[in-house]
């Protein structure tokens, strides 16, 4: 996964584990990209792409766009306001579903994002997931 932009990550204990997590800085444009071949998957299955996060008070007002790119390139986009989940709390995002088809065999493409000229900061990534959606 790309993350540019990001502190070093600092080590968190998180369930009785230590994790590498990914905490934004300070920046204006936040382009987080993932990508992942799906031939492995189970066929007829729905699956779906979520980023785990935790938000800081410093990132109180700013929304993310969420897309996945399916391999014959069909792009699902949507926006979220992370504002209206808990501070200091790990959340899932969803960035989207797909089904697993032999029309979506290859790689698939998914961005978490926020692209306005606002300076952000108090963003913490923890890791992006592909599973079965009735997990």
């Amino acid at each position: 996964m790309r993350i540019p932009n990001f502190g070093n990550g600092p080590k968190r204990k998180t369930q009785g584990e230590d994790i590498e997590v990914a905490e934004l800085v300070k920046v204006c444009w936040l382009d987080i990209q993932g990508t992942f071949q799906t031939i492995n998957l189970s066929p007829r299955t729905v699956y779906e792409v979520v980023f785990i996060v935790k938000t800081k008070d410093s990132w109180r007002d700013n929304s993310v766009t969420l897309t996945i790119i399916l391999p014959r390139s069909k792009s699902i986009t949507r926006h979220v306001k992370i504002n209206k989940k808990p501070l200091r709390e790990w959340i899932e995002i969803q960035v989207g579903e797909f089904i697993m088809s032999p029309e979506n065999v290859g790689e698939i493409t998914f961005k978490l994002g926020e692209y306005s000229s606002e300076w952000k900061t108090g963003l913490v990534l923890k890791c992006a997931i592909i599973r079965p959606k009735n997990y």
